[in-house]
């Protein structure tokens, strides 16, 4: 069993030492949202590689709900790939590991974007700074629900208002990459070779 459970624990230690974070700081800022119904993407924010969403990381100046996502580029927009909701109820820095069944699974260059889809006007939850050099962009608000896009669903650039803004949001994601596929046969090699050894 010790010999069947060797190249799964290497891929696993290889994937987390190669891990890597993209974002902004998730420091405290001087704005917060009270905007409801509403979707914000960063073109900005790419991925550096393919891999898994394993964490978050952001700074909470409010409690609440967030659903926390990862777009793809479109000719005419930006995909929805796959998002996170999670709630928020310790204010401040907040690091959230994601469980393996709903890790977002992403290419190298998919950009982060987050929704709240609250009904109500009043405080949101990220922290953030405008006029920084940052490229987040925003719906139209209230939506009715219109830009809250099933996974699969696009997001099209007209919709997407903001860009002088220059915003920047305490909201980073870390991705676990994918093992380049001459590690996993250096790695099966290995194995192999360590079960001949022990037998």
């Amino acid at each position: 069993m010790k010999r069947l459970a060797f190249a799964p624990l290497a891929l696993l230690l290889i994937g987390s030492a190669n891990a890597q974070t993209f974002g902004y700081d998730p420091i405290s800022r001087g704005s917060l949202d009270l905007a409801y119904q509403i979707s914000y993407i960063d073109s900005g924010i790419v991925s550096p590689s393919a891999g898994r969403i394993t964490s978050w990381d952001l700074y909470a100046a409010d409690l609440g709900d967030v659903t926390l996502q990862m777009f793809r580029p479109t000719v005419s927009g930006y995909q929805l790939i796959g998002e996170n909701d999670v709630t928020i109820s310790t204010a401040g820095l907040n690091h959230l590991a994601i469980s393996f069944a709903q890790q977002i699974v992403i290419e190298a260059g998919d950009v982060i974007g987050f929704r709240y889809n609250q009904t109500f006007f009043g405080n949101r939850v990220i922290a953030f700074d405008q006029n920084q050099g940052g490229t987040y962009r925003f719906t139209n608000w209230p939506d009715g629900g219109a830009n809250d896009v099933p996974i699969g669903g696009e997001i099209a650039s007209s919709a997407l208002l903001g860009a002088g803004e220059q915003r920047r949001y305490s909201l980073s994601a870390t991705v676990d990459p994918v093992p380049e596929p001459a590690s996993l046969l250096v790695l099966g090699l290995g194995a192999l070779a360590l079960r001949k050894r022990r037998a």
